[in-house]
């Protein structure tokens, strides 16, 4: 559904940016919206490390490590750091998304304006 074209659909959809010279402007956008997006998927993998530490290895020590980090996966603290994780990410992501919209909006539009379309 994101992208029906696939991922090479996607890379093509910059190209009349590229001709025009207006992809920094959206490369800028993307870099800012890759730290939230990168803090949401850290929090989801150590969720699924800690949900992993307590069904597969259910009987065992509750110390674990992820991100070269050893943790106690039965703690409150590191349950509530994933979720801090996840949800916080995800809210400033949201943020950023739209900046992403309006970066891309503008580029396509200088694009166009100089005769490159899609």
């Amino acid at each position: 559904m994101f992208a029906p074209g696939g991922i090479t659909g996607l890379l093509m959809k910059h190209r009349p940016l590229v001709r025009a010279g207006t992809l920094f402007t959206v490369l800028r956008a993307y870099l800012v919206a890759l730290v939230p997006t990168l803090t949401m998927i850290a929090g989801l993998i150590l969720a699924i490390e800690i949900v992993a530490q307590h069904t597969v290895n259910a009987g065992e020590d509750p110390n674990t490590k992820a991100f070269g980090v050893r943790f106690n996966a039965a703690s409150p603290l590191i349950w509530l750091l994933a979720a801090a994780l996840v949800i916080g990410g995800f809210v400033v992501a949201r943020q950023t998304w739209r900046w992403v919209g309006k970066a891309w909006d503008e580029a396509l539009i200088a694009a166009r304006e100089k005769g490159f379309y899609a």
